[in-house]
């Protein structure tokens, strides 16, 4: 997994990615905030050198949260097209791949957790992983909260402070008859 500030900031990711494709690695991935991910020759680079596991970070459920805690105008909606250009992009190459977006949250925005799940949800991630910076642990109704967003809609979410379906109902069951 390709990690550190920002991946796409460094001039040779591209070379060095296809160099660990061609190595005995069975899977490579890389951990991004999304925003160089809605050039789609960068994502189409990406997924032609051998990524085949994405993960974007977002720390807002909205443009304005997420861009004021980041500090970069126009962040999320370049994450946001950055999720939908490798889903695109992967079909489009026949190319089996997986997004896992990641709900970067910490005490100060710990109540915008259902909000990340939901934007995750509706622009078509494979999972979520909720990410605890900063200290501090998920609210247990905040955890209830987002897997009430997140298991209707067949997304699955892990990580920090999400180790149970504390109190969420997966599904009603109605007899005939009854």
């Amino acid at each position: 997994m390709f990690d550190g500030f920002e991946p796409f900031e460094h001039h040779g990711l591209v070379e060095i990615i296809a160099g660990s494709a061609n190595s005995l690695f069975e899977r490579i991935g890389i951990k991004t905030d999304g925003g160089a991910l809605s050039s789609p020759e960068n994502t189409r680079g990406c997924i032609a050198a051998g990524v085949r596991v994405f993960e974007v970070a977002l720390t807002g459920g909205d443009a304005y949260s997420h861009d004021k805690r980041t500090g970069t105008r126009g962040l999320f909606e370049a994450a946001v097209s950055g999720i939908e250009l490798i889903t695109a992009e992967s079909d489009r190459l026949g190319v089996s791949t997986m997004v896992i977006g990641v709900a970067a949250v910490c005490p100060h925005n710990f109540t915008e957790l259902s909000s990340i799940v939901g934007t995750f949800c509706r622009i078509g991630v494979d999972a979520i992983r909720v990410e605890v910076r900063h200290g501090g642990q998920v609210p247990p109704s905040l955890a209830k909260q987002a897997y009430e967003v997140a298991v209707p809609a067949g997304v699955a979410l892990f990580g920090d402070g999400m180790t149970r379906l504390s109190g969420v109902r997966l599904y009603t069951v109605v007899e005939a008859g009854a």
